[in-house]
C-alpha cells in the first residue's frame, strides 16, 4: 500500500493573531515548524515532502514563513503549498 497522508490542523485563532501581531509571528511560527519537524522527522529524512493547505491570504502568508522556517532547520527538506481559494471573494475580512 502506499504512503498515508498525515494531517496537522493548526488552530484558526491562533493564524489569526500571527497576522496581526509581528513580534507574536516569530515565536509562533519558530515553534510551529520545530514542532512539525520533530514529529515527522524520520519522514522528512526518508523524503517524504509536506505539503500546507492553506486558505486565504493569511493562510498562504504563514504557510509560506512556516516553510521557510522548516528550511531553515533542515535545507533538504522537500515542501509545497497547496492553496485553496473560495469560488468567490463574498466574505472577505478585509476590504483589500
Amino acid at each position: 500500500m502506499g504512503y498515508v497522508p498525515k494531517f496537522i490542523h493548526l488552530d484558526h485563532a491562533k493564524c489569526r493573531r500571527v497576522c496581526q501581531c509581528l513580534s507574536y509571528t516569530d515565536s509562533y511560527i519558530q515553534q510551529s515548524a520545530e514542532a512539525i519537524f520533530n514529529t515527522y522527522k524520520e519522514d522528512i529524512e526518508e523524503g517524504t515532502s509536506i505539503t500546507f493547505v492553506a486558505r486565504g491570504t493569511s493562510g498562504a502568508m504563514i504557510a509560506g514563513a512556516m516553510l521557510n522556517e522548516l528550511h531553515n532547520i533542515n535545507p533538504t527538506t522537500k515542501t509545497y503549498i497547496l492553496i485553496v481559494r473560495k469560488d468567490s471573494d463574498t466574505s472577505a475580512h478585509c476590504s483589500s
